[in-house]
């Protein structure tokens, strides 16, 4: 066998491919573990807090819109409890809810800022996200 066990053929190099094997004391993995460890920790950590000062945000901004008219208004889980009970409903859940205000909102989990919903029945309302300033307000990417 001429080049090793890596030759491909005649004249031909071998691939030079070194694996270092290092033997792991106790200790040091330990260490590396808990470092490891410390660093997932502070990830999450970082990601909850970014998520709760975002939905801060959102909501000082939508101070000034009523909430819509719903049993499970201003708790934890938000309107969360209300679209799971009236999930065969949800368009006359949403009507009702919505009944009388121009604009109102909907607010899921107080933590999550992707968790804000505003139901718009007013005609000058739809017509502005609509057709007036239809550039201005984000979308989901078309898939």
């Amino acid at each position: 066998m001429a080049g090793g066990c890596c030759s491909s053929g005649a004249g031909a190099t071998p691939a030079s491919v070194a694996f270092m094997v290092v033997p792991w004391r106790g200790a040091e993995l330990w260490r590396l573990l808990g470092l490891c460890a410390a660093a997932s920790v502070a990830q999450a950590t970082g990601r909850i807090l970014l998520a709760w000062l975002r939905a801060r945000r959102m909501h000082r901004m939508m101070a000034d819109i009523p909430f819509a008219n719903y049993e499970s208004s201003g708790t934890v889980k938000g309107v969360s409890t209300d679209f799971r009970k009236h999930r065969l409903r949800m368009h006359d859940f949403l009507l009702d809810a919505s009944r009388g205000m121009p604009v109102s909102k909907m607010i899921g989990l107080r933590f999550e800022p992707k968790q804000c919903f505003f139901l718009v029945r007013d005609p000058a309302g739809i017509k502005h996200f609509l057709k007036d300033n239809f550039d201005n307000y984000t979308k989901p990417n078309a898939k």
